[in-house]
């Protein structure tokens, strides 16, 4: 898959919530979206499962997409390999107690 085509579907998650980043990605026409949408699963699972933080208040703070380093020339011009990862951030409620 080709990196720019992945950097543009990761620059459409940025700073959403995450419920709404996976809604976005199962309805993109994009054959990116089905690694990051993986990636976003993932990362929601291990942030809920090890850091035992509330779903509903992560956000994609940021999207990094980068690519390896080139192909070796055996394969002759076959695309590039890319890794994606997805760095999340965790919002608290904005609700303030009163006193």
């Amino acid at each position: 898959m080709a990196p720019r085509k992945v950097r543009l579907v990761a620059s459409m998650l940025k700073g959403l919530p995450a419920a709404e980043a996976l809604t976005e990605l199962r309805h993109l026409p994009k054959r990116a979206s089905l690694p990051i949408e993986k990636l976003l699963r993932s990362a929601l699972a291990n942030a809920k499962h090890n850091f035992h933080l509330d779903e509903k208040n992560l956000r994609v703070k940021l999207a990094i997409h980068s690519q390896f380093a080139k192909s070796p020339k055996s394969q002759k011009g076959r695309g590039a390999d890319c890794s994606r990862s997805v760095a999340r951030g965790y919002e608290r409620s904005s609700q303030s107690s009163k006193a």
